[in-house]
């Protein structure tokens, strides 16, 4: 009877478990998809001010160089390949960011996993230390019950000893 109560508290602490850290799991992912989106607006944001700054250069440039076009293709060539830099820098500082920001968490959610896992763990074994000691109580009560001094006797020896204290005798 005591077993099969510790074997549904079990599946009750295992479902609770798995629910919680599904739930987590799933912020986690939310939280992680929002972070990624967010860095790809504002690099989207960064390159159209970028072609902006790039389209008003121009405009300056023929509004004052215009009547000098060899001049004014040297303009136009630098503040192409400085803008194009400095979009091609964007870009690949947003990926690294996005490579950074998926690492950090789905490190965390990955320790906050492992963390509930040893929770969960712990709860089994302390479950399951009651059950074993409920039963072993359970008998010891029987064989006083009995007056069965020999096989309390037995039952004492054939107890595991604990791994901090030592032996028990």
């Amino acid at each position: 009877q005591v077993k099969r109560l510790a074997s549904w508290a079990s599946e009750k602490i295992s479902q609770l478990f798995k629910a919680l850290r599904d739930k987590l799991k799933q912020w986690f992912d939310d939280f992680k998809e929002w972070a990624l989106d967010m860095i790809e607006k504002a690099r989207r944001w960064v390159v159209d001010q970028l072609e902006k700054l790039r389209g008003w250069l121009h405009e300056k440039v023929e509004k004052y160089l215009g009547r000098f076009p060899a001049v004014a293709r040297v303009f136009h060539g630098a503040i192409d390949a400085g803008i194009d830099f400095t979009q091609a820098t964007v870009n690949a500082t947003a990926e690294g960011l996005k490579k950074t920001v998926t690492w950090v968490v789905d490190g965390i959610a990955k320790a906050v996993d492992t963390a509930l896992a040893l929770v969960e763990g712990v709860a089994q074994l302390a479950l399951w230390g009651i059950c074993n000691a409920v039963v072993l109580g359970v008998n010891v009560v029987v064989l006083l019950v009995d007056q069965d001094i020999e096989a309390l006797i037995e039952l004492i020896r054939d107890l595991p000893e604990p791994a901090v204290l030592g032996p028990l005798w």
